[in-house]
């Protein structure tokens, strides 16, 4: 089944290659896994960790890069969803390597993170955070199991 929701994929870091059907087809998994009827638009920007930190700083007030940020534009439950996920490789191969993880996977949890945001979890009180953990989890290693392509990679120009 493939999802009503259009993914549009911006890469802005020459350093790393995307390929944009694989991440097309980890928001399918998403959307199919949690059965979200919902119609509408993602929009899944890639920006270097000075980009991220910016824009953190500028809506978050936190004066530091940080490895994905999600804004949802507009969501009604069985309806609509409007969203935009930014997410910094740059940020992310650094914390993958600091936690012993496989970039690529890391890369998969941060778009499952912000997607599960975009539909309304988070993780600001213990309990949410354990719910939305549980799930990131779960999404994972059924999305891992599924797709055996490479979504992103570091290109040495």
């Amino acid at each position: 089944m493939e999802s009503k929701v259009r993914v549009e994929i911006l890469n802005k870091v020459r350093k790393f290659k995307v390929n944009k059907t694989g991440i097309k087809n980890v928001v399918d998994s998403i959307f199919n896994e949690l059965n979200v009827k919902e119609k509408g638009q993602i929009s899944i920007v890639l920006l270097s960790k000075n980009a991220i930190r910016e824009i953190n700083k500028r809506y978050r007030k936190k004066d530091k890069p940080t490895n994905v940020l999600s804004f949802q534009i507009d969501y009604e439950k069985g309806k609509s969803i409007y969203g935009e996920i930014l997410i910094s490789p740059e940020v992310a191969q650094n914390e993958a390597k600091k936690l012993g993880n496989n970039f690529n996977d890391y890369f998969i949890f941060l778009i499952i993170h912000g997607v599960l945001h975009l539909l309304g979890y988070d993780h600001e009180k213990d309990d949410e955070r354990i719910v939305m953990e549980q799930l990131e989890e779960k999404l994972l290693k059924e999305i891992l199991v599924k797709i055996k392509r490479q979504v992103v990679k570091l290109c040495l120009r």
